[in-house]
Formats: structure tokens, sequence, C-alpha cells
């Protein structure tokens, strides 16, 4: 394919993304409401059950389209693009400190907890989808694809590679050290912004370790974020309570983003992540 024909596919999946598929999941998400009629999470809102439904929805057109985008541009292209129409879903949510307030009580952490474990094993699915329909085509998959190692089963290849669990180890640190970092407030633009770094710095730490850890390897330190991020929320909460935290703005800064905006981050940012361990380890091995 020629680089014209494909930046030009490239761009019509991206405005396709951002003006179209993005713009109805996030009707979808957008349409559930909490109890007192405002902005809700899938789960916490007055009806979990078609919360969830349109989450799910979301993600679906998420993998739809991801899918669609690895077979013809591979596989950053394709995360990238489900990132969009899932951070359209994400921004449609509310803030998880108005979830708290609204509920006057930690309860809402907990079920985001159960939101965040749910969705970012969708959000995996979503990862998993985009590395197989782009048939393994970024660097380091095509030379695996050369040397054989790509018939090995999928779960293993993800799970138990060679480094594999300890690039997940320290994919989960780096990641949770630059949200922690970035995530001051719930704001959902920085609660965003925060899932990419997340996922940015998940994904380079992990392939630093472990060179030939594959893309969904990578995710799954943001599925961990996604369900245990909101219980710091209540164990760190100190001595005034989560409610109290939440009115002043002090929560755990995991706490602050939310299991959609987890998602949303890791599609994002992973692809920056492995393509920047990518331009290390290459430059490195210039160097040597």
């Amino acid at each position: 394919m020629s680089p014209m024909r494909n930046g030009i596919i490239r761009w019509t999946i991206y405005l396709i993304a951002l003006f179209v598929a993005g713009p109805a999941a996030g009707a979808l998400v957008g349409a559930v409401h909490a109890v007192d009629g405002g902005p809700a999470s899938p789960l916490v809102s007055a009806s979990p059950g078609l919360g969830l439904a349109s989450a799910v929805g979301a993600l679906v057109m998420a993998l739809i389209l991801g899918l669609v985008t690895g077979k013809f541009l591979g596989l950053g292209p394709a995360m990238t693009a489900s990132g969009f129409v899932v951070a359209w879903a994400a921004w449609r949510t509310a803030d998880v400190d108005q979830l708290i307030r609204t509920a006057q009580s930690g309860k809402p952490l907990k079920i985001l907890a159960v939101e965040g474990l749910i969705l970012g094993v969708l959000g995996m699915a979503i990862a998993i989808g985009c590395w197989v329909a782009s048939g393994r085509q970024d660097t380091i998959e095509r030379r695996q694809a050369k040397t054989g190692e790509i018939q090995v089963s999928l779960l293993k290849k993800i799970f138990g590679g060679k480094g594999g669990p300890a690039s997940i180890a320290v994919g989960l640190v780096a990641g949770g050290v630059a949200a922690w970092l970035i995530a001051a407030t719930p704001l959902k633009g920085q609660a965003v912004f925060a899932a990419i770094a997340a996922g940015a710095f998940a994904a380079a730490a992990g392939r630093l370790v472990d060179f030939e850890a594959p893309a969904p390897a990578m995710f799954f330190p943001i599925l961990i974020l996604a369900a245990v991020a909101p219980l710091t929320g209540l164990i760190l909460a100190g001595s005034g309570g989560v409610v109290a935290a939440a009115y002043k703005g002090s929560l755990f800064p995991l706490a602050n983003i939310s299991p959609l905006d987890w998602i949303a981050g890791g599609l994002l940012g992973i692809p920056m992540g492995t393509s920047w361990a990518g331009s290390m380890i290459e430059k490195r091995t210039q160097d040597a």
C-alpha cells in the first residue's frame, strides 16, 4: 500500500472514530443517568443493567473499528482508533467525586472497582482483537513471525513468555506512578490524560524489560489499575473519610480515574509507549 493511500485511509478512519463512532458511543453511555438525574458511570447509575449494556455497546463499537483498522493499517492505528471511540464514552461519564457526593458514601468506589474489572477485561479483548487483526504488524511481532514463535498460543505469549510476568509487574508500577503524578483532580480531561500517560509508561517500561512482549500484555497493567484504583480512594481516604475527601478534592489520585478513562487511556497510550520503547531499543542497538 502506497504511503499516500495509507495516510488517506488512516485519517479517514480517525475522522470516523472522532466524529461518527465516538459521538455514537458517547451518546450511548451518556443516556445513563445517576439517581439524581445527573451524569453517571455504567454501574453507578439509576439503572446498572442498562448502564453496563451501554458500556458494552460502546466497547463493541470500538472493537469493530479496531478490527477494521488493524486489517488495513496495523496495530498502533487500530488501538488508537478504538481509543478515540472509548474516550468519547469516557467523557460522558461522571467525575468520581461527583458520584461520591451524590451517594454521600464510599459505596460508588466499591462498585467502580467491579466495573473496572468487567470493563477492563473487555478492554483487554479490544487490545487482543486489534493485535490479531493487525497480523502482528509491529516490528517485534514481525520478527517473531519470521522465527516461528508466532505459533505459540496467545495466552502463553502474553503471560508466559520470557520476562512476561516481570514486564507486566514493571509496567504496573510505571503506569501507576505516571497516573498518580498527573491525576491530581477528577476533572475528566485530567483523568483521561493521566490514564493515557499510564498506558504509555506501562507499555514503554514493559517493553524495555521484555522487548518481545506483545501489545496485549501491555494492557494487562491497565486492567489491574482499572479494578484496583477505585479501592485506593477507600483505603487512603484519611481520617475525614471518603465523602470529606471528595468535597475537599483530596481523594488519592488513582481513585480520580474512572474505568472507561483507564480503558481509553490504555488504548491511546500503549501505541505511544511501544513506539517510544522501540526507538530507545533501536538506538541502544545502533550504539552497541
